[in-house]
């Protein structure tokens, strides 16, 4: 038996063994895959639906095992990271498996234990309170920059930081009122794809520390949004829609080649 941990902010924690069994064993209900790309949609799947415990059957070549088991932490990120809401969704994991060697296939089976920020329930309300949000907002006939910025001044009409540094999840600053960067940017993204733009979470620093805020796609260029910081001050548009010059400027750092090509300018430099 191996297992292995996953700690969200943490880093993460590694415990190793292994255990071959060579007799039958009575089928297990997992979901079965046969290679590490459908292993990885599985995660998604079942982390989407927030199930707290699943089990997921690979069957393979024994060096294709022993690769999954040596590989598990990775095609377990490559499931959460499929999409960005999902990917900060998440505080703990914790997998575990057996290994079951036979004369023509090797066989895997993958526990993986997860807590969440939210419930399926939970994720539903919030889901609900964001779609009729922006039904609300949007209107025929309005441009898409008047669309993002609907949803951006809702947003800090609706929540303030939590100077607690306690609530992270859109449900939190629903039923609260408060959350921190997380909150915003979960938010921000949750009603930008809702109202038909892509959109991401960056995940970097700002000279304070660690950081999280969007980015948004308006008419074929990325812009930045930190809904956070301009919600900390009298002008809520200081970081509406900006550049990658501005952000630059403010020393903020984020790993560039994970995220779209932005552009270097603010949309309002552009617009002039």
């Amino acid at each position: 038996m191996f297992k292995k941990g996953i700690k969200s902010a943490a880093g993460a924690v590694l415990l190793t063994g292994a255990f071959i069994l060579t007799q039958p064993f009575s089928a297990y209900a997992a979901d079965t895959v046969t290679s590490f790309t459908d292993f990885s949609k599985a995660v998604t799947t079942h982390m989407t639906n927030r199930d707290t415990s699943f089990e997921i059957d690979y069957s393979g070549t024994s060096s294709d095992v022993a690769s999954l088991t040596m590989n598990l932490e990775s095609l377990i990120k490559d499931g959460y990271s499929a999409d960005d809401y999902l990917k900060w969704s998440w505080t703990d994991i914790l997998s575990s498996g057996m290994i079951y060697s036979y004369s023509t296939a090797d066989r895997a089976v993958i526990n993986i234990n997860v807590t969440y920020l939210t419930t399926k329930a939970q994720e539903e309300f919030s889901d609900g309170a964001l779609q009729q949000a922006v039904n609300s907002l949007i209107k025929d006939g309005m441009t898409n920059k008047a669309k993002i910025t609907a949803i951006h001044d809702w947003v800090l009409g609706k929540f303030a930081y939590d100077k607690s540094l306690q609530n992270r999840s859109v449900y939190e600053g629903l039923t609260e009122g408060t959350f921190v960067c997380q909150g915003y940017a979960l938010t921000m993204y949750r009603m930008l794809k809702a109202a038909g733009f892509e959109a991401r979470i960056v995940d970097g620093s700002m000279p304070a520390g660690p950081h999280a805020w969007n980015m948004v796609n308006l008419d074929g260029s990325w812009y930045f949004i930190d809904a956070t910081n301009d919600d900390a001050g009298s002008n809520k548009y200081r970081l509406f829609l900006v550049g990658s010059n501005v952000l630059h400027l403010k020393k903020y750092k984020w790993d560039q080649s994970n995220y779209p090509v932005a552009s270097t300018k603010s949309y309002i430099q552009i617009q002039r």
